[in-house]
């Protein structure tokens, strides 16, 4: 897969870093760097390459998310609730989903007030209604159902593409190291570009300048 680095990315956020190639013109995503949080061994970068686009998930859009989500949780052990409450407070709960309608993502115990086309107000409606906690509460059982109900699909996603679904710890933490290298190699030009090749003993990305960076994959006891 492609991706591209900039410098300084023409958009919103004038941000340094990396994007997938078919991530550029998304205003939901911005540009990477090899940061992670402490408590869990890859970035975003890797996030988006594994659990969004091997997993066969689009890169963005609330329900592809709570999908990707599941998948990095599995992957990395990382609890995902704090990223699922960050979506539902921020998002849902003002009748903002991106991807599809309110109307669509909608859990069942949750979907009244149809009659109302405005997403804002119609949100504004069932919180009334049902209280905050208990829309939340559901809000996020939803999140999960939908990340456990496309599992399977993400399992077959990543066998498709020839990659072992026992091996992804190894294979995100091995496509960490090597962006990190990708990143150092960038770090003095305004911008750039490279193939990615993510396999089961190693990834690699090539520059058009036909440079290429190579990483092993180290399988691990856990």
């Amino acid at each position: 897969m492609k991706v591209i680095y900039k410098k300084i990315w023409d958009d919103e956020y004038s941000s340094r870093g990396w994007k997938l190639e078919q991530a550029v013109g998304d205003p939901e995503i911005i540009a990477v760097t090899p940061y992670h949080p402490e408590k869990i061994a890859t970035s975003v970068f890797v996030h988006d390459i594994l659990d969004h686009s091997v997993s066969g998930f689009a890169l963005s859009g609330h329900r592809a998310e709570a999908g990707a989500l599941f998948q990095l949780g599995l992957r990395t052990g990382t609890d995902i609730d704090p990223d699922i409450e960050e979506m539902i407070e921020l998002d849902i709960l003002n009748g903002r989903v991106y991807g599809e309608p309110l109307d669509s993502f909608l859990p069942d115990e949750l979907n009244y007030f149809e009659e109302i086309a405005d997403p804002q107000n119609r949100m504004k409606n069932i919180r009334k209604k049902f209280g905050d906690e208990y829309v939340k509460m559901m809000l996020k059982a939803h999140y999960y159902a939908i990340g456990r109900g496309g599992h399977r699909d993400a399992q077959a996603s990543w066998e498709s593409a020839g990659l072992d679904y026992r091996r992804r710890r190894e294979i995100g933490e091995t496509l960490q190291g090597l962006f990190e290298k990708m990143d150092a190699y960038v770090s003095f030009m305004e911008e750039a570009e490279a193939q990615i090749t993510v396999g089961n003993d190693f990834c690699s990305a090539e520059f058009p300048d036909r440079n290429v960076i190579t990483v092993p994959v180290f399988l691990k006891n856990y």
